[in-house]
């Protein structure tokens, strides 16, 4: 019983790869990476393991190159997006710093004008 579920569990997985590489195909196709003929999109949903099957294999080839480029291409938008992000809040971190200092020198300012006051008042 145990070899029987391991066997359906194998073809099941078989059909869900065919599954896949079919869906992956269209999707390609749908995006205009690359032109898969209708025979292509058949045997991948039918075809798990021919051996020389070249349409096939040069399908997963193009598949493969068009999510490694989507991939990269989604790396180089996300990271554009963190540099981004990162200048706008470096950008409000420096304005928070400009307007410290500006604090930060009016309050000097206010505190020696006070001591002089208590100088003169306190002194005399």
């Amino acid at each position: 019983m145990h070899i029987e579920e391991q066997e359906r569990q194998l073809q099941t997985k078989k059909k869900m790869k065919n599954t896949y590489a079919s869906k992956i195909a269209k999707l390609i196709h749908d995006e205009g990476r690359i032109e898969p003929s209708s025979a292509m999109l058949e045997q991948g949903a039918s075809n798990s393991s021919s051996g020389g099957n070249t349409n096939m294999d040069n399908l997963r080839k193009g598949q493969h190159q068009a999510i490694k480029e989507d991939k990269l291409l989604k790396n180089r938008l996300s990271a554009q997006k963190s540099r981004k992000i990162k200048k706008q809040y470096m950008e409000i971190l420096e304005e928070r710093v400009r307007n410290l200092e500006a604090e930060l020198l009016e309050a000097k300012r206010i505190n020696e004008r006070n001591a002089e006051l208590i100088k003169k008042y306190c002194h005399n």
